[in-house]
């Protein structure tokens, strides 16, 4: 005797309206959990960017020591550009700190350096700005070479065609090395060096609204800006912070824990 075929509901598939119901509340939860997500992927970046700052602190002790307790000088040139025509970023602060565990990634060819990859300890995750060459970027929207900068009243910075010339000094004229920075994120996309609170980019936790303003791009909005100390610890230093310290163009954030009763010497 034949079994009767099973017609019950339960045997059914998704009706068409059950399986947009279904789509509905994916797309609800999706819209919940996205702001999450992000937030959560912007912090593990922060934390990318505060290892490298960790990283470049260590590096610039281990410098130290091995250099008679000279900071590492920012940039040993004299030109508006902190490379020559040789070996671009031969003579920048991070080049320098290479071997002492600093990545730059770079490209050989018959004995020209040529930084091509937004890559390395030297590239901020939460910075859009490409490196100069990486994928053909020539101009405009760009950072030559570095993310970050070093603070000029510690490590020194000798410029003529901007009327630069801090001097360089020894680890003595951080007075407070748990005040004093020596490099923190940059928003100059082509000098390497801190001059003013201007200099410091706060790119972190905050809204990124940047035009391209020739060779600084403007960060509105509140945020922080990573560093490394002398200490040797990283940490974060907040745009309310800056502000209160001295304004966009005043010098207080990179003066902060700094003997300036040491004027150091010339390059």
């Amino acid at each position: 005797m034949d079994r009767k075929h099973n017609t019950s509901s339960s045997a059914k598939g998704f009706t068409l309206i059950e399986l947009l119901v279904v789509i509905a509340i994916i797309a609800i939860l999706a819209a919940m959990l996205m702001p999450a997500l992000q937030k959560a992927r912007k912090r593990a970046s922060s934390m990318t960017c505060l290892s490298n700052m960790s990283t470049i602190g260590k590096a610039q002790a281990m410098y130290s020591d091995a250099n008679e307790d000279w900071i590492v000088a920012t940039k040993t040139g004299s030109t508006a550009s902190f490379s020559d025509a040789t070996h671009p970023a031969l003579r920048a602060w991070f080049v320098k700190l290479i071997p002492y565990g600093v990545i730059v990634v770079k490209e050989t060819k018959t004995g020209y350096v040529n930084f091509l990859k937004t890559r390395g300890t030297v590239a901020c995750p939460n910075e859009p700005g490409k490196f100069y060459g990486d994928s053909g970027v020539t101009s405009g929207y760009y950072y030559t070479f570095c993310h970050y900068l070093a603070n000029g009243y510690l490590s020194g910075a000798n410029c003529s065609a901007l009327s630069i010339n801090f001097k360089m000094h020894k680890v003595r004229a951080a007075k407070l090395p748990s005040k004093a920075y020596f490099a923190g994120d940059s928003k100059q996309r082509a000098y390497p060096a801190y001059r003013t609170n201007l200099s410091l980019g706060f790119r972190d936790n905050g809204v990124d609204d940047r035009v391209n303003a020739g060779s600084e791009y403007p960060l509105a909005g509140g945020g922080d800006c990573n560093m490394a100390f002398m200490d040797g610890h990283a940490g974060t230093l907040k745009l309310d912070e800056a502000r209160s310290l001295g304004g966009a163009t005043g010098p207080q954030v990179g003066q902060r824990g700094v003997n300036t009763d040491d004027l150091g010497v010339d390059f």
